[in-house]
C-alpha cells in the first residue's frame, strides 16, 4: 500500500518544493496511517532534513473523556515517532452558537484555522501544505452526497487530490486497505464513537448506503464510484474549457452597472455595485454549455457553496420568460429577464432597484412536529442544523417555540411583526461567555458593517419582537432562537420577489 500512496503523491506533485507538511491528526485510523506514511516518504526520499513534518490535533470540546483520550493518544504517538506535535482546544458548541453556525461547520473552520497557523506562519520562505486523510470511501460518500443534493457535473468529480494548500495522499486507497495496513503492523488507533451515529446525512451514507451497495450491488462499489469521479473530473475539465470560451462571448464584464430606470447598460468601475449580463444569444448553445456559463456567472457572484442544479435550471428557464420576470437565488442574488438576456444583481448592492421590483413581503410558515410527519420533520430539522438545506440570505429558520416563550416573558402585545427600522432597534449577535450574557449590536451598526447604503436602510424589512430584531432581510439574522434537535416548531421566513 505504501508504494501506491508514494506513486500517488508523486503523480500529483504533492510535496515538490514543500518546506512544511501539517497533518490533521485526529487519532483515527486514517490520520494515523497518513502521518506514518508521510514520515516514511519524507525520510526515504532524502528530504527529511529540508521538509518539516508536524501533526496538529484539534480538541472540539464535544465528546468529553473520549476526546481527552484521543488527544493523549495523539501526543504519545508523535512523541514515540519523533514528530512535532501541536494541540488546540476549542469550545465548538459555544462558538457555533455565537456565530450562528452548525457545530460541524464551526469545527471545520477552527481545524483549518489551526492547520494554516502552522503551515504558513512557520514556513514563510517555502511552501507549506496541509495533509488530510480522506480516502476512497470518503470520496464515494462525497460523490453520492453531491448527487443526492442535485449537484452539477462538477459535484460528480468529488474531492481533488490537490486543492490550493490542501493535499490528500490517501485518496488512492480504501478504508479497508488503511485498516489492514495498520493491523498488520500492530499500530493502534482511536475510534470516534460519533462515526457510528447516523444522525448526520454523511454518516448515514457511510453506515447504510455504501455498505448496502457493496454487499448487494457490487463489492467493488467504492472503487467504481471513485473511477466514476475521475471520469467526471475529465468531463468537467473539458466543459469548463469550452465554457470559458463561451463566457468571453456571452458574458458582459462584471464591472457593468445597470443605470436606474434605463434599458441600456454602461461600464462603471464599481466593484461593490455591479451587475452581470448573460446575453440572450447564449440560449442557442448546447444545453451543457448554457448551464456551465450560467453556473460560472452565479459562482462569481455568490460562490459555489450554496449553488445547486435547480438554481442553474431556474436561470436557464428565464430565457423563455418575458422581460421583467425574476427569481431569487442564494446570497441575495436576483436573476431578471431583460431584453439583452439575463441580468444578475446583488440585492444588497442594488437595494434601490430591488425595492422597486420586489414586493418586499416576508411571509411566515409554521412547520409543526406531529405524529403524522415525524420522519419528515426530523429529516428537515437535521438538514437545517447540518446546513445541508439551503438557508441563504433570503430564507431563514427559527425555533418558533423559543420565540413564543420570549414574547410571553416580554409581555409584548404586538408579538412577531414585519416592519422597517425604528429608534432603539438592536440584534443579539452572540454571547460573550454564557447564554445569559448577550452581545447586542444596534441595527444601524449592523447596516454599516454589512455596507448597506444609508439611503437604503429604511427600506430593509425587519422581523421583530419589540425592539429585538430577529432578522434584517437579506442582511443578517440574530444569534438566538436557533434551531436545535429539541425544536418542536419551525418558523420559516422568506423574502419573496413580487409576481408580475
Amino acid at each position: 500500500m505504501y508504494n501506491k500512496v508514494k506513486s500517488y503523491i508523486e503523480k500529483n506533485h504533492m510535496l515538490e518544493g514543500v518546506g512544511r507538511v501539517v497533518v490533521g491528526l485526529s487519532g483515527g485510523a486514517d490520520s494515523v496511517c497518513l502521518l506514518l506514511m508521510l514520515k516514511r516518504y519524507i525520510s526515504e526520499n532524502g528530504i527529511y532534513g529540508n521538509t518539516e513534518l508536524v501533526a496538529v490535533h484539534v480538541h472540539h470540546g464535544i465528546r468529553g473523556t473520549e476526546a481527552d483520550s484521543d488527544a493523549q493518544f495523539c501526543s504519545r504517538l508523535c512523541k514515540e515517532n519523533g514528530i512535532e506535535y501541536k494541540e488546540y482546544a476549542y469550545d465548538v458548541p459555544r462558538l457555533a452558537k455565537e456565530h450562528g453556525l452548525g457545530e460541524e461547520e464551526m469545527g471545520r473552520l477552527l481545524r483549518y484555522q489551526a492547520f494554516r497557523e502552522n503551515s504558513r506562519a512557520h514556513c514563510p520562505n517555502a511552501g507549506g501544505v496541509i495533509a488530510v486523510a480522506h480516502h476512497q470511501n470518503d470520496q464515494a460518500e462525497t460523490v453520492l452526497f453531491h448527487i443526492a443534493r442535485g449537484s452539477s457535473v462538477a459535484g460528480g468529480r468529488g474531492m481533488e487530490p490537490v486543492v490550493g494548500d490542501i493535499i490528500r495522499p490517501l485518496l488512492c486507497v480504501t478504508k479497508r486497505e488503511i485498516e489492514s495496513w495498520l493491523t498488520d503492523r500492530n499500530i493502534l488507533f482511536c475510534t470516534d464513537s460519533t462515526n457510528f451515529e447516523d444522525t448526520y446525512a454523511r454518516n448515514a451514507i457511510r453506515l447504510k448506503v455504501i455498505p448496502y451497495l457493496t454487499e448487494h450491488v457490487n463489492e467493488g462499489a467504492v472503487v467504481n464510484i471513485c473511477r466514476y469521479a475521475d471520469r467526471m473530473a475529465q468531463v468537467d475539465d473539458y466543459i469548463k474549457k469550452q465554457a470559458a470560451i463561451a463566457c468571453k462571448k456571452y458574458i458582459i464584464s462584471d464591472t457593468i452597472h445597470k443605470q436606474k430606470n434605463k434599458d441600456n447598460f454602461k461600464a462603471v468601475p464599481d466593484a461593490q455595485n455591479h451587475d452581470i449580463i448573460i446575453k440572450k444569444e447564449l440560449a442557442g448553445e448546447h444545453p451543457v454549455i448554457i448551464k456551465a456559463v450560467i453556473y460560472d456567472a452565479l459562482k462569481s457572484m455568490c460562490g459555489a457553496k450554496d449553488l445547486e442544479e435547480k438554481h442553474v435550471e431556474a436561470c436557464v428557464a428565464l430565457f423563455e420568460k418575458q422581460s421583467g420576470k425574476s427569481i431569487n437565488l442564494p446570497k441575495n442574488i436576483v436573476a431578471k429577464r431583460e431584453y439583452q438576456g439575463i441580468v444578475l444583481s446583488n440585492m444588497c448592492n442594488n437595494r434601490n432597484d430591488a425595492d422597486e421590483d420586489a414586493e418586499c413581503m416576508i411571509y411566515e410558515s409554521i412547520i409543526i412536529r406531529d405524529s403524522s410527519n415525524e420522519a419528515d420533520y426530523s429529516q428537515l430539522l437535521e438538514n437545517i442544523i447540518d446546513k445541508n438545506l439551503m438557508n441563504d440570505n433570503c430564507t431563514k429558520y427559527f425555533d418558533y417555540g423559543k420565540i413564543k416563550q420570549y414574547i410571553a416573558k416580554s409581555h409584548d402585545e404586538a408579538g412577531l411583526v414585519m416592519r422597517h427600522r425604528a429608534e432603539g432597534d438592536y440584534m443579539i449577535i452572540g454571547y460573550a461567555q454564557s447564554e445569559h450574557t448577550e452581545h447586542r449590536k444596534k441595527i444601524k451598526e449592523i447596516f454599516i458593517d454589512s455596507k448597506v447604503p444609508a439611503k437604503d436602510r429604511d427600506k430593509v424589512w425587519l422581523c421583530a419582537v419589540g425592539k429585538r430584531i430577529l432578522w434584517a432581510a437579506g442582511v443578517r439574522r440574530c444569534a438566538d432562537f436557533l434551531v436545535d434537535r429539541d425544536t418542536s416548531q419551525l418558523l420559516k421566513l422568506e423574502l419573496k420577489q413580487k409576481e408580475e
